[in-house]
């Protein structure tokens, strides 16, 4: 029964990494047309990369990222209605002990890899921000992303038993399609909203699943 369940699951995120994959083209193709909304994204995305050779932040960036690994397994365990026990994050490691059913596993293990929940935090938090005012979310946003993905160069890897422990396959396959599910929605979200972006995006999928079925329909018959 394990096993069967892995191999749905397992075709489930190949079925999101291809609707992914798909739907990122025209997002990119809006960012090229209308690169002027994205301005201040790019800024905050840069302004990461520049901050962190403050000598102060650079001995403190370890510690951070540690932290924020830590931190996505906890608040996904926390989703998942799990006990969480104990948060350790240090320079070199950290560790979070929880319990609960087994539901939602793949999640609460990939989160650090996948799933930069400061920029989808701040990008809600700019719903109720005056227009004047957003774009210091959007740099936020671009700040808070481009941390995230330089924690995610860092620290993945076969070695990571938050990985090997959900197989290979499965784990990189999932990590690669939320990536694209990232870049899409979060460059939507700085034009239409995040909540705007979500319709616009899991209708665009929706929409491509159907037309699959209506051509796998017409092999068949």
């Amino acid at each position: 029964m394990k096993g069967f369940l892995r191999f749905i699951s397992i075709v489930l995120i190949l079925v999101c990494g291809v609707l992914s994959f798909i739907e990122l083209r025209p997002v990119i193709k809006n960012v090229v047309d209308d690169y002027a909304a994205f301005k201040w994204l790019g800024i905050g995305f840069a302004a990461y990369y520049v901050l962190r050779l403050i000598p102060t932040l650079k001995k403190n960036e370890d510690f951070l990222q540690v932290f924020a690994h830590e931190l996505s397994h906890t608040l996904v365990g926390l989703l998942f209605f799990r006990e969480i026990h104990s948060f350790n994050a240090g320079e070199r490691e950290g560790q979070i002990m929880h319990s609960g059913h087994k539901v939602g596993i793949l999640f609460i293990a990939l989160a650090p890899y996948s799933l930069p929940y400061i920029t989808y935090f701040l990008l809600f938090l700019s719903l109720i921000i005056k227009p004047e005012f957003v774009y210091i979310f959007d740099a936020l946003a671009g700040f808070t992303w481009a941390f995230h993905i330089k924690c995610f160069l860092k620290q993945t890897g076969s070695y990571q038993t938050d990985i090997s422990g959900q197989g290979f396959f499965r784990a990189y396959a999932f990590i690669l399609t939320a990536h694209l599910f990232n870049l899409s929605l979060i460059l939507l979200s700085i034009q239409n909203g995040i909540i705007n972006a979500n319709v616009q995006l899991f209708t665009a999928y929706w929409s491509d699943l159907y037309q699959a079925y209506h051509f796998v329909e017409g092999l068949v018959h």
